[in-house]
């Protein structure tokens, strides 16, 4: 069972926030509602065990406190390409060559042994002294390589410790494919939304 492997969240945007949703004590504070908090990927570098960006965390299922490492490394083309037959696991995603390229993006690739229903997390506090009733989140999903098994990928938003809630204006649906394949480049797709929270 392959599935693509894509980004969830490579550009997030956020206008407002909510409270805690990761690694204990990392999160990112906001303290001005005015003020975007914006992040990619692009500093990571191509290691296989790349750190992620601070307060950020990568998890099976929706349990909170995963990892704060990518577990594979793969490129869109040349040396270190991604193919029909690479592993599952949390990937550092690159488009172009592995090792060169400084266009990065974490994600997942499923396989028979990585089972699908992986996030990624980003811890947000709340410091502004007034209560965020609203999320505007824009972000990329890139598809880096092709599945056979159709899949959705899915937004959540809560405070931590609190039920996600589902933002369904943000769910893209991908078909299945004929084959597994990378696909270079990778195919984006941007997605804007508020989340009430």
């Amino acid at each position: 069972m392959n599935r693509a492997a894509l980004l969830l969240l490579c550009g997030v945007i956020v206008h407002s926030a909510t409270a805690r949703c990761v690694r204990t004590e990392d999160y990112v504070v906001i303290n001005a509602l005015s003020s975007p908090i914006e992040e990619n990927f692009d500093t990571i570098g191509s290691a296989a065990n790349a750190l992620l960006p601070f307060a950020w965390s990568l998890a099976s299922g929706s349990t909170i406190g995963g990892t704060i490492h990518t577990q594979h490394s793969a490129g869109t083309s040349g040396e270190g390409v991604l193919t029909g037959n690479s592993p599952g696991g949390f990937y550092n995603f690159a488009d172009g060559v592995n090792a060169t390229s400084t266009d990065r993006s974490v994600g997942f690739l499923a396989d028979s042994f990585f089972t699908p229903n992986k996030s990624l997390f980003l811890e947000l506090r709340n410091n502004t002294g007034t209560t965020i009733s609203a999320l505007n989140i824009s972000y990329d999903i890139e598809k880096y390589r092709s599945g056979i098994s159709s899949y959705d990928m899915n937004l959540y938003v809560g405070a931590f410790g609190a039920t996600q809630t589902l933002i369904s204006g943000a769910t893209q649906h991908y078909d299945g494919d004929p084959q597994n394949a990378v696909v270079d480049p990778p195919a984006r797709i941007n997605k804007s939304v508020v989340a009430d929270v």
